[in-house]
C-alpha cells in the first residue's frame, strides 16, 4: 500500500492506479503468492479507477478545500505508513520473526 501511495503522486489525474498497483504488487508481495493469487490480484487491480476517480472516492464532496487537503495529506500518510511499517520490521528482526516459514 505504501509503494502504491508512493506511486500516486507520480501519475496524471487520468492515469490508471491498475498500472502503479500492479508495479507495487510485483515489487513486494507477489513473490509471496501463488499463481492463481496472483491472477486474481492482476485481475482485481485492473478495476481501479483513475487517479482522479480514486481522489473522488476519498473526497466525494469535491470541493476545492478538501482536493487541496488530500493531496497535501496523502504525502504525510505515506510517511507515517513507512515509519510504522519499518519499526515493525525493525521488532521482527530483533525478535527473529522475519524468517518464519
Amino acid at each position: 500500500i505504501i509503494g502504491f501511495l508512493h506511486k500516486l503522486e507520480d501519475i496524471q489525474d487520468d492515469g490508471y492506479c491498475s498500472v502503479i498497483s500492479r508495479e507495487a504488487y510485483e515489487a513486494t508481495l507477489m513473490k509471496y503468492h501463488p499463481w492463481v493469487v496472483q491472477k486474481a490480484a492482476k485481475l482485481a487491480m485492473g478495476l481501479l479507477p483513475t487517479k482522479k476517480g480514486l481522489v473522488s472516492k476519498v473526497c466525494p464532496e469535491g470541493n476545492e478545500v478538501a482536493l487541496k487537503k488530500a493531496h497535501e495529506d496523502f504525502p504525510k500518510a505515506v510517511s507515517a505508513m513507512r515509519n510504522v511499517y519499518e519499526a515493525t520490521q525493525v521488532f521482527y528482526k530483533d525478535n527473529n520473526l522475519l524468517e518464519i516459514p
